[in-house]
Order: structure tokens, then C-alpha cells, then sequence
């Protein structure tokens, strides 16, 4: 699972609550930075001498938002209460409706833009569900868990 996660007492031993704590962390990353489209990006290195073209890509932050909290729904959804089940149905439903085909060209931005507040309303929500489960109390930081 990577290094990134914090284990309990036990090293062999994730808690559950660990890692909705951790992927809150990565949404927040994500979350406090600029949104940008994903783009192709080309750099050269130069091999024994020889000048070497490596194109990679960038991913569409906009889109690592929206599939984090998506993540984090899927991980708590066992663990809806009625409202927070409702709600989740409703909210799907409306998704599926509003984003059903992705556009193409000079839409497609505003497409993105528009997704990642739609599923703002879930982000919050699922704090506000994770906060009256008391699942974000419980957990002292340290300097050393901001600095990462």
C-alpha cells in the first residue's frame, strides 16, 4: 500500500479508520492546489551522450478530485446512516444525469469545472457524516505530520 500510510501499533496492521484518514490527506493535497487540465509533457535527458525524449502525462487534477472522493464514498458507504444513504442515491442520480457523456473541445473545460463542484456537495457531506461518526477527532498531530 505504500510508505504513505500510517500504521497502528502492530507495523503488519492498517486500521480502517487509518486509511480514510490518509485518503482525506491526499484529497486535501489535491484540494489545495490549482485545478488543471491533464496535458502531454515532453523532456529531454541526456543518455551516455545521447539527447532522449521522454513524453509522459500530466494528469487532469480536476479529475484526481473527483475520482478521491468518489474513493472515499466507496470506502464509508457500508457506514451511511439513512441520511447520508439518501442523500448519496440523490446525488448519484443528479451525476449520472449531469455528466452521463463527457464533451469535447472548447466544453470540456467548463464540463470540468462544473463536475468538481457537483461533487463538492459530496466531499462535504461525507465530512460532515465523517465528523458526526467522530471519525476525524482522535488523532494528535505533530509538526512532523504537517511537514509532509
Amino acid at each position: 500500500m505504500g510508505d504513505d500510510f500510517i500504521h497502528s501499533n502492530n507495523d503488519n496492521e492498517i486500521s480502517f479508520r487509518e486509511i480514510v484518514m490518509w485518503l482525506l490527506k491526499e484529497i486535501a493535497k489535491i484540494y489545495c492546489k490549482e485545478f488543471r487540465g491533464g496535458y502531454w509533457q515532453t523532456k529531454l535527458h541526456t543518455i551516455n551522450g545521447a539527447a532522449v525524449q521522454e513524453k509522459y502525462y500530466v494528469p487532469d487534477t480536476r479529475e484526481e478530485f473527483c475520482n478521491a472522493v468518489n474513493c472515499l464514498h466507496d470506502l464509508v458507504e457500508p457506514l451511511f446512516d439513512k441520511t447520508m444513504s439518501e442523500f448519496s442515491k440523490q446525488h448519484e442520480a443528479e451525476f449520472d444525469k449531469l455528466f452521463s457523456e463527457e464533451p469535447e473541445g472548447d466544453k470540456l473545460d467548463a464540463y470540468k469545472i462544473k463536475k468538481v463542484r457537483y461533487q463538492r456537495k459530496m466531499f462535504r457531506e461525507l465530512n460532515n457524516f465523517l465528523n458526526k461518526k467522530d471519525y476525524l477527532k482522535g488523532k494528535v498531530y505533530t509538526e512532523s505530520d504537517l511537514d509532509e
